[in-house]
């Protein structure tokens, strides 16, 4: 029979793994606890992921393209005031061809020839005076810059996904090895009772307590297994990326969430976040379609040049001539079609205008409400660190206890649970402070930045 000093021996083994402080699973880092039969699992870097979302994710490639679109759109409307060369041609065959008439004054003249259009002409057209196309080439100039901050929206948005996502497998893969340690715990707790049992020192509702309590944890671990492999896979959609091997995180990868700092004011910051921006370009591109309205009064002024040839048999006719003229189209009156085409373009700028106010003082209350959470999410994460550590050393004692027949299997129970639940509301709270700083950043428009993205959108002057 072992003496009560080996088994005190005993009982401080039994919760060495179990009584370490929460940070202890951290250690462990990416590495899920072994399963037998497991396959390979890809350890990726947080850095890593992000890059494979911007390199091979749909919503990224569908942004850029729309960015190129909008590009060659501006430059397709800026070619409408460069020099247009054309051709056009109108030749062809009549059986009347061969025929002819006098003139009275004396000339003859094809039949077929009478017309004033060319078999072939050839000419140079260039616009001298179109108002309304130069301030629509300005407006498409607008539209670009608008691509390519919605471009830049929509990498914070999938760079804000695959983070929390990765995040959350992060979280998963912690709770998955806090949960195996409390398991191998309650193995330990489990022999220990049966041991009590057979001693005649304990219960049998007392033995089997310590049995469904090491089931119920047994449950848990396979429910983490499997809410890791769910995420893995959903991280794996979001990477662009089909069907593959398990997925492990790095989680020394991940930011570390302090609150934001406005070095220029948080009016500045707020100004520049993307969906800010965009509401401000819409205005912007609201006024230049009111430019583009009320050019439409203007005159247009258009040269040509070029050569024309006029077919055979012509006769007494010149067969060919080279010309240049410049003409001009003045609008007087359009049934007032003008008119309402200002008023409705400037409606539509004044309601951009209001929605641009109205986000950006709702960016500004919701940056400030999630900085003020995240300062709070951090006094509280500490707190419950530090709780963790106390159910630990509580958890110790009632091992200590149990082990010197002046503590029960209850106590004991009671404080492997605590220590379980305590850990949890470590873990918990050190990944809502990861979220929420996410959050604040991706409202700011910096996340990508914070995580070493590079911009991809000028900043828009107001």
């Amino acid at each position: 029979m072992k003496s009560p000093r080996s088994r005190v021996r005993h009982g401080g083994v039994l919760l060495a793994f179990v009584c370490l402080p929460v940070g202890a699973w951290a250690a462990e880092a990416g590495r899920p606890a072994a399963e037998p039969g497991r396959v390979a699992v890809e350890t990726l870097s947080l850095g890593e992921a992000v890059e494979r979302a911007m390199r091979d994710g749909a919503p990224t490639q569908i942004a850029g393209l729309e960015t190129d679109r909008a590009r060659e759109a501006a430059l397709e409307t800026l070619g409408a005031y460069l020099p247009q060369l054309m051709i056009t041609s109108q030749a062809g065959w009549s059986n009347r061809i061969g025929e002819k008439m006098v003139a009275g004054d004396g000339k003859v003249y094809g039949l077929d020839n009478l017309g004033n259009d060319p078999w072939v002409d050839v000419f140079v057209q260039q616009a001298l005076l179109d108002l309304p196309l130069w301030r629509r080439i300005g407006r498409q100039q607008l539209g670009t810059k608008l691509a390519e901050l919605a471009e830049r929206q929509v990498r914070e948005a999938v760079i804000y996904e695959v983070l929390k996502l990765y995040s959350n497998l992060a979280r998963i893969e912690e709770l998955e090895r806090a949960a195996d340690a409390h398991r191998n715990a309650l193995d330990r707790l489990v022999l220990r009772a049966d041991h009590l049992l057979a001693a005649g020192h304990a219960l049998k509702s007392e033995r089997d307590a310590t049995h469904h309590a090491h089931e119920d944890a047994q449950l848990l671990l396979e429910g983490f297994a499997l809410e890791r492999d769910a995420l893995g896979a959903e991280l794996r959609l979001a990477l662009g990326e089909g069907r593959g091997g398990a997925l492990a995180t790095r989680p020394e990868t991940l930011p570390e969430p302090r609150p934001a700092v406005f070095e220029e004011g948080i009016l500045v910051a707020v100004q520049r976040a993307p969906g800010v921006q965009i509401l401000q370009l819409e205005r912007q591109i609201g006024d230049a379609s009111v430019g583009v309205a009320e050019a439409e009064r203007w005159p247009r002024m258009v040269l040509r040049g070029g050569y024309a040839n006029y077919g055979i048999k012509r006769f007494d006719e010149f067969d060919d001539a080279g010309y240049i003229f410049m003409g001009m189209e003045v609008p007087l009156f359009d049934g007032f079609q003008n008119r309402y085409k200002v008023g409705g373009a400037q409606k539509t700028a004044e309601i951009a205008r209001l929605r641009a106010r109205s986000f950006a003082t709702a960016t500004r209350g919701r940056v400030e409400a999630l900085n003020r959470e995240l300062v709070l999410l951090a006094r509280r994460a500490s707190l419950a660190e530090r709780r963790a550590v106390s159910a630990a050393s509580q958890a110790e004692i009632a091992a200590l206890n149990l082990d010197t027949r002046r503590g029960s299997i209850e106590a004991a129970l009671a404080a492997h649970a605590r220590h379980a639940e305590r850990v949890v509301a470590a873990v918990e709270f050190r990944y809502a402070r990861i979220e929420v700083w996410a959050r604040l950043q991706r409202e700011l428009g910096r996340l990508g930045s914070a995580l070493g993205e590079p911009p991809t959108a000028p900043v828009v002057k107001h």
